[in-house]
């Protein structure tokens, strides 16, 4: 089911578990008095677990996948422009002058003209 998935859970002497849903777990370690099923169903490696009972389960060990690219996660190396060097050509059309100038207003600044 989509609840599903690795999950080890260990409670600690003293404590309680009370669930509020079915629950779904891959291992569990408990003493017998430290879940309440409050009237769900708890699932431990796909057995149905019987409330006033003890388990040993064994952590589950997770590996660490190794990143692939930069630490800023661009891939490459470093992913920052380097030093030095030209700089990017301009593009096409552009030859540096300055902007076109703005247009002169010609006095009539009143769009709305009635007739």
């Amino acid at each position: 089911t989509a609840n599903e998935g690795s999950v080890y859970v260990e409670i600690e002497s003293g404590s309680t578990w009370v669930l509020s849903g079915d629950s779904y777990v891959t291992t569990l370690t408990c003493n017998a008095d430290a879940i309440d099923l409050n009237g769900h169903t708890l699932t431990v490696g796909g057995e149905v677990y019987t409330e006033g009972t003890a388990s040993s389960g064994e952590p589950i060990e997770f590996a660490v996948a190794e990143s692939i690219g930069a630490p800023d996660g661009m891939p490459g190396e470093g992913g920052a422009p380097s030093e030095g060097g030209e700089p990017p050509a301009k593009p096409e059309g552009d030859t540096g002058s300055e902007p076109p100038a703005k247009p002169e207003e010609d006095g009539n600044s009143n769009s709305d003209t009635t007739e």
